[in-house]
């Protein structure tokens, strides 16, 4: 099955965008940066780690099969420099087969001009496929050489229907059509939920059904 036709029959209702959290009525948004450290200090990285990693790791098997969806913009003018010292996503899984999901022109605000193309790609490979530590510190800003990627990225794991965002240093979402398959995740993590966002995810998994 193709990451496309996986999307249309299970994800139709999932818009990889942002604000990804607050597009959809069932998500849990957890802080991984701690607000008490400064950005320049490790500690700061090294939670952001501990974080990322132990939610991946709660969520995705080490032999299953995952989708991976990038959302990039490509300017058509080479000499545009969009986000420094970023890998372009299409570069980095270049010894994956990569499937196109979707193009869309951009227009200059001003003259109105093709200026360059919204795309969103996806990766189907197995989680021992790609250094999963090394592509999870390009998204969570925590990559020893400060490296990024030139994309938005959403992991997916089919079977729970679970999509795992990072959207910058600072926090990540996970969202998913299936409430049920997110519960787990409330509780088992719940002590990192941004607090900003936590009285809307209580009643999301403390409501009337509970």
């Amino acid at each position: 099955m193709t990451v496309q036709r996986y999307i249309a029959e299970h994800l139709q209702d999932i818009v990889f965008e942002q604000p990804f959290f607050y597009n959809h009525p069932f998500g849990i948004r957890f802080e991984l940066g701690p607000p008490d450290f400064d950005v320049d200090e490790a500690t700061y990285y090294r939670v952001i780690r501990e974080r990322v990693l132990a939610l991946f790791h709660a969520i995705f098997r080490a032999d299953q099969t995952l989708y991976i969806v990038g959302a990039t913009y490509e300017p058509i003018d080479d000499s545009y420099n969009y986000m420094e010292r970023a890998i372009p996503f299409q570069h980095y899984f270049d010894k994956q087969q990569l499937e196109l999901l979707q193009r869309v022109e951009v227009l200059d605000e001003e003259t109105q001009e093709l200026s360059g193309y919204n795309m969103h790609y996806a990766v189907q490979c197995l989680v021992s496929d790609v250094d999963m530590e090394e592509l999870l510190g390009l998204m969570g800003l925590f990559h020893p050489n400060r490296l990024c990627l030139d994309a938005r990225v959403y992991i997916i794991e089919p079977q729970s229907r679970i999509v795992y965002h990072i959207y910058d240093d600072r926090g990540m979402d996970l969202v998913s059509p299936d409430r049920e398959a997110l519960r787990p995740f409330y509780h088992q993590f719940n002590d990192w939920i941004l607090d900003y966002d936590r009285e809307a995810i209580d009643q999301v998994f403390l409501g009337s059904d509970d």
